[in-house]
């Protein structure tokens, strides 16, 4: 039973690293689109999007959360942090959270995957961006 749940894990991850790195390539080619053509036609989504999955991210976030702090710490870092440079950059500017990534390191990866599926952070290779 164990083995399969193991198994079952290692091929939804692997799907998801494939999904990330589709998304990344379908971004640089967006990028790539936007210098070509300059403005892009407006996307209008078929499903609809949930008021609540936008209210869930406040416009200022505070950093009192995790989930917050993931989100200043890309902002605050630029480029594409990895990471490593998020969870320092956590550890150093918002103290009272680093109990937290220590005593639950996996659950910041659990974040960043968050972000991700709520489509506020875009994966770009090893490294993290805003949309």
């Amino acid at each position: 039973m164990v083995q399969e749940w193991q198994a079952r894990l290692a091929s939804l991850t692997t799907k998801s690293w494939e999904i990330q790195n589709e998304m990344a390539f379908l971004a640089r080619r967006l990028d790539a689109a936007k210098v070509i053509m300059g403005d892009l036609p407006v996307f209008k989504p078929t499903e609809e999007v949930h008021e609540a999955d936008e209210a869930e991210t406040p416009a200022n976030p505070s950093a009192d959360t995790l989930t917050d702090a993931v989100l200043l710490a890309v902002d605050a870092l630029g480029g594409l942090p990895a990471p490593a440079d998020i969870r320092t950059w956590i550890a150093r500017e918002r103290p009272a959270l680093a109990a937290q990534l220590k005593s639950s390191p996996n659950y910041f990866y659990t974040v960043l995957l968050r972000h991700v599926q709520k489509k506020r952070l875009i994966r770009d290779g090893a490294g993290y961006r805003r949309p």
